[in-house]
């Protein structure tokens, strides 16, 4: 049964304390819970120094539970983890914790399923089921944050399932309650919200006084060649895409990153990568190349030679990263979310 009672996540702290105050709470103490709830404390039974008729008040008004986590799958190729997690409808959700000796990687849902349909990623063969609301997401940063050093900075990245531009106001305010410091205290600065190319959600984020990065997911050169890959092509193509992405650096004064996933034969000449430098030359940039990981029934193959690609960024100036995929073995990589439920569903 679903719970009617809205989840403590639901509430930032200014929400909070104005709840305490209509409830006849002292008002200091929702700062004081919340520090708790985000240490990972979810039953108020066990919230430590307060009094006995807060404990059962919360209990009575407020949803505690988070999502469980139906499966855990470690990698054996690296550090990472990928968590599977039954939302309250029965959906679920994936989100991947990855890690090197010297960094966290936090990577979140915004949507179960995407209504994208980009053809090289298993989440797009989902469909779009619904998105996710602003304590759902918190729930994710919540379970992955626990898993690292809590000494240790940590970075969040929405490439997750789903578009994040399509369901922009609860990502932010998500990012919003997960950056003030009576909750996770997260950094703005290392929060990346990665867009297929939803031009109207760029131009919005761009009037943000927020200081989020943004990574654009381009994957081609060309009208005809991104449309095959990226339906939403269709609807703004290159063009208005590289209009938006100038309108975002100019208003913020922040560099872009663009991801572009190397699929062989298809997208990775020298061609391709001449044409790349030439569209992203003019803007501050670094630009991020994925090798692309195998999702079953994708028509696609990883580049046989993606330093070559590389390389020929490189040479023309570019600051280029060729990124190793963390978490392959267990479809936590880049694009592979997702998959193990569609198994599940053809079985």
């Amino acid at each position: 049964m679903i719970s009617l009672r809205p989840h403590i996540l639901s509430r930032d702290p200014l929400q909070l304390e104005r709840d305490f105050v209509l409830h006849g709470w002292e008002k200091y103490r929702a700062a004081q819970i919340l520090k708790w709830v985000y240490r990972g404390v979810l039953d108020p039974m066990q919230i430590p120094n307060i009094p006995k008729h807060l404990r059962e008040g919360l209990d009575d008004t407020y949803e505690f539970s988070i999502p469980l986590t139906v499966k855990e799958s470690e990698s054996e190729m690296d550090r990472s983890t990928k968590l599977a997690l039954r939302l309250r409808d029965g959906r679920i959700v994936e989100c991947v914790h990855l890690q090197t000796p010297r960094l966290h990687t936090l990577c979140v849902s915004s949507q179960v399923g995407c209504a994208m349909g980009c053809t090289f990623c298993a989440t797009g063969k989902m469909g779009l089921l619904r998105n996710l609301e602003v304590w759902e997401i918190l729930a994710q940063l919540l379970k992955l944050r626990m898993r690292a050093p809590e000494d240790r900075h940590v970075n969040v990245v929405f490439m997750g399932m789903g578009e994040p531009m399509v369901n922009y106001d609860r990502v932010l305010e998500s990012i919003r309650v997960a950056n003030d410091p009576r909750t996770l205290g997260l950094g703005a600065r290392h929060f990346t919200i990665s867009t297929s190319g939803v031009v109207p959600g760029i131009r919005k984020l761009a009037k943000e006084a927020m200081q989020v990065n943004l990574a654009i997911s381009l994957n081609a050169t060309t009208d005809t060649q991104r449309t095959k890959l990226m339906p939403v092509n269709k609807r703004w193509p290159i063009a208005d895409l590289m209009l938006a992405a100038r309108y975002y650096t100019e208003n913020t004064q922040r560099r872009l990153t663009f991801e572009y996933v190397l699929l062989g034969g298809v997208n990775d000449t020298p061609g391709d990568a001449r044409r790349l430098s030439k569209l992203t030359r003019d803007l501050p940039h670094k630009i991020n190349l994925i090798n692309w990981n195998p999702t079953p029934g994708a028509p696609y193959h990883p580049s046989k030679k993606p330093q070559v690609f590389r390389d020929i960024l490189m040479n023309e100036g570019h600051q280029v990263t060729l990124r190793y995929s963390q978490g392959k073995d267990v479809n936590a990589a880049c694009g592979q979310l997702g998959a193990d439920l569609l198994a599940k569903a053809g079985s």
